[in-house]
């Protein structure tokens, strides 16, 4: 067997964690020996619990490489483990790192700049209109990975493919069970263009306990961590205290002060957390050349001919406040008919001028 063959066992047992795992293989010289050394090294290592001695000692006498390549090969999954080259690079120097990443999808890219979009699941217009306005200024040099949970995670996934960003999902749950199940189209776009990961052994459901596990792969697999919105007690909170406790940055941009989700960014600005409000303020925080950014001209898109009617809708209308339908048409004071302000209301979607919101509402796109 290759050395990733024992690694690979190695996630499959209960007994020891990943930090004694290692100490244990370098005490030793070589992860094969951890499978062939007599019980006797382990009883004499100070500290090591005689139960989960002997708990290692039965499962690797039962442990079969075939039977779990095999289910590996049905389920379509693949695997990376801490001794490749691919495995990498930050995740492999935090504190505990996992020994194995299960995955699905094109596999794990090492960009220049990885980034970590977290925040609360249950997101306003606001959060999710930051996430867009962020990451479609982002060029290929950037990474963003995120937990796939509702919110602000599907947020960061589905722009950064959007943008053609390689995006990470990182799972508190097998690489091969969709949670939430709702976002499984979200996934299935995931694993087409970027990659699903789990430390968690296929198969495995999503616990309370997992989650914040997750969150120091989503951390440590990057240079830096964006919160966006969050109450005092989110678990994006969490992530951004691991990331700080691995030597990574912490952005996050300031909210409405009377919304509970800004509590929590709030109070990571307070205790040192770099401001963000547009882009450029992470290209200069990490000292980004900008010559080499992606050359997307955003306002390209929005180079059109206004018809008089267009013209007239938009002076009503602002990126900051979305309007309703009946609303507008009562500012225009009978300018255009109800059903011709809808017709107009739907090029301008289409032009990518104004964003429809549940309830008839609408708001002006960032760029115009």
């Amino acid at each position: 067997m290759q050395k990733k063959h024992y690694y690979l066992l190695l996630a499959y047992f209960e007994s020891f964690g990943s930090r004694v795992v290692l100490k244990l293989i370098d005490k030793l010289g070589s992860v094969e020996k951890l499978f062939t050394v007599d019980e006797s090294f382990f009883y004499s290592i100070k500290g090591l619990k005689k139960n989960k001695i002997k708990k290692f000692l039965e499962e690797r006498k039962n442990i079969h490489f075939e039977k779990i390549a095999e289910d590996l090969n049905k389920k379509n999954i693949k695997y990376l483990s801490i001794n490749q080259d691919g495995y990498p690079r930050l995740l492999k120097n935090i504190y505990d790192p996992p020994l194995v990443l299960f995955y699905r999808g094109i596999g794990l890219k090492e960009k220049q700049y990885p980034l970590a979009v977290v925040g609360t699941r249950k997101s306003s217009h606001y959060g999710k209109k930051i996430v867009k306005k962020l990451l479609r200024k982002f060029d290929s040099r950037f990474s963003i990975i995120s937990g796939m949970a509702y919110g602000i995670d599907a947020a960061a996934h589905s722009n950064a493919i959007k943008n053609n960003l390689y995006t990470v999902a990182v799972l508190g749950n097998g690489v091969d069970y969709i949670y939430p199940p709702e976002n499984k189209k979200l996934y299935e776009k995931i694993i087409e263009r970027g990659t699903v990961i789990s430390e968690f052994l296929p198969g495995s459901k999503p616990k309370k306990y997992r989650f914040p596990m997750r969150n120091r792969i989503i951390s440590g697999l990057s240079k830096g961590v964006l919160v966006v919105e969050g109450p005092q007690n989110s678990g994006s909170l969490i992530t951004a205290r691991t990331a700080l406790s691995q030597n990574r940055d912490v952005f996050t941009p300031p909210g409405n002060i009377f919304k509970p989700n800004s509590r929590g960014p709030h109070k990571l600005l307070k205790q040192g957390a770099f401001v963000v409000t547009k882009p450029e303020d992470i290209y200069e925080y990490w000292k980004i050349d900008k010559k080499n950014k992606k050359q997307k001209n955003i306002d390209k898109k929005f180079k059109f001919d206004f018809s008089g009617k267009e013209k007239v809708i938009l002076e009503q209308m602002n990126q900051f406040k979305a309007i309703n339908v009946d609303e507008l048409f009562m500012k225009l004071n009978g300018k255009i008919p109800l059903n011709k302000l809808l017709s107009e209301l739907f090029k301008l979607k289409m032009k990518g001028i104004v964003e429809e919101l549940p309830g008839k509402k609408f708001i002006l796109e960032e760029n115009v």
